[in-house]
């Protein structure tokens, strides 16, 4: 009987390490957590369920493991920051893996309003910063819209999000009017100046939208802000 000698393969693919930063109050000692996402395949590209991943830190030698979901998606939360080499196995199939995986660190502090129509921020390397967003047609300064520059992992990998205001929140906001999307708290490290303009057709408007690393007054760039027509 003819007897297929190829190894069947899987294919994984890590599609995003990320990371944060987190400074505790007592201690004031700086604390560097992340997590890793992926999604494995067969050769043919169809989602592979059940197969059993690891992630190894190179350094430590610390192991994670889990089993993708019935997408092929599996997701790593809230590991220590380093190098992985990361590990997936199935009965039947060749086992892959992918090394050097490093977790990408985010060092910025949360946004905040400082002022009408004033941003400010604290970043450990850039030092403190400010965006003015000029007053619209009405003369009033416009909405500030917050959340977290965090992927939405419950909606790409079938996870768990590590906060409730994840990346696409201004999209949720804007084009579902999910309110409870953005934070109501008004801080975040993703902020966004949303403006409610009626523009004739034909018409052109100009936001000014500032940025300064010295004074929050001094920003008189002009840039684009989010605009929602009404």
């Amino acid at each position: 009987m003819y007897m297929d000698r190829n190894v069947r393969r899987l294919a994984a693919v890590v599609l995003l390490a990320l990371g944060w930063a987190s400074i505790p109050a007592p201690a004031h000692a700086q604390a560097t957590r992340g997590t890793i996402l992926g999604t494995v395949t067969d050769q043919s590209g169809a989602a592979m369920p059940g197969v059993t991943v690891v992630a190894t830190e190179t350094r430590t030698n610390v192991s994670h493991d889990t089993v993708t979901n019935e997408t092929g998606n599996f997701t790593f939360p809230n590991i220590s920051d380093g190098v992985y080499n990361v590990k997936a196995e199935l009965q039947g199939f060749k086992t892959v893996v992918r090394e050097g995986i490093r977790l990408i660190l985010e060092t910025a502090d949360e946004i905040e309003v400082v002022g009408e129509g004033i941003l400010g921020a604290e970043h450990v390397i850039l030092g403190r910063n400010w965006l003015v967003a000029g007053p619209g047609p009405d003369g009033k300064a416009p909405q500030f819209l917050f959340t977290e520059n965090e992927t939405n992992t419950r909606e790409l990998f079938g996870g768990e999000n590590r906060t409730p205001y994840v990346k696409d929140a201004f999209h949720e906001f804007l084009i579902h009017g999910r309110t409870e999307a953005v934070n109501p708290s008004q801080v975040g490290t993703k902020a966004a100046a949303l403006y409610q303009l009626q523009i004739p057709a034909g018409a052109a408007l100009t936001d000014v939208v500032g940025a300064s690393s010295t004074r929050a007054r001094s920003a008189a760039a002009s840039s684009s802000a989010i605009a929602k027509a009404t």
